[in-house]
Parts: structure tokens; sequence; C-alpha cells
């Protein structure tokens, strides 16, 4: 089970391919074949407590090594991506609740 973990800004930044795309709290990337529907329920519950979830956008897909990539569907992959102003404050700063809340809801996605 890979679990590949990743934040993005509020605003698209320019190489970014999908501009007008939702920015939600929290993006779960899956992949058709390496992401049971069971862990895309587990991630979107957990993460719950961030804010609202979407599945791939704006950014979709999972990291599957290649060698096992549509070969081996027995390893499960899921991409978080966490909007930037989850856990930060204006000045770029930890923010403590945001963060209490986002490791939270990793201690609940790892510990399944």
């Amino acid at each position: 089970m890979l679990v590949d973990l990743h934040s993005y800004p509020v605003q698209a930044l320019p190489y970014e391919r999908h501009q007008d795309a939702r920015r939600p709290p929290v993006c779960v990337g899956v992949d058709v074949d390496h992401t049971p529907a069971a862990v895309v329920e587990r991630v979107s519950r957990a993460c719950a407590v961030i804010g609202q979830v979407v599945v791939n956008e704006p950014f979709a897909g999972s990291y599957i090594p290649l060698r096992h990539f549509g070969r081996d569907n027995r390893v499960a992959s899921v991409m978080v991506e966490l909007r930037r102003d989850t856990y930060l404050l204006d000045d770029g700063s930890l923010d403590p609740l945001g963060a209490s809340r986002i490791r939270a809801a990793l201690a609940a996605i790892l510990g399944a």
C-alpha cells in the first residue's frame, strides 16, 4: 500500500494543466486498477476532518512503481493532496489546529 502525499496552493500554478479545476481542501488521487474502493472510502472519510474531499480533482491518479503498474493489482496506491491553507497560516507559518487535523487524518489512514 502506497500513500503518496503532496500539497498544493490555493491558486493554480502556471504549469498546472487544469487551471479551472476545483481546488478543494483535500484531493484524493486514485488509479482505476490500483486504488480499491475501500481505500478511497477510508481515505475520504479520514480526510473529512480537514474539509471537503474531492476525488481526482484538481490532480488525478496515484504513484505506482512501473514494474507493478497494470500488472499486479495487489499493489495498492492512493494520492493525498492537501491544499496548503489547511495547515499553513497566511504568513506561511504552521497552523497548529490545521496540522492537528492532518495528523489525525493521516493516523487514521495509516492505522488501517
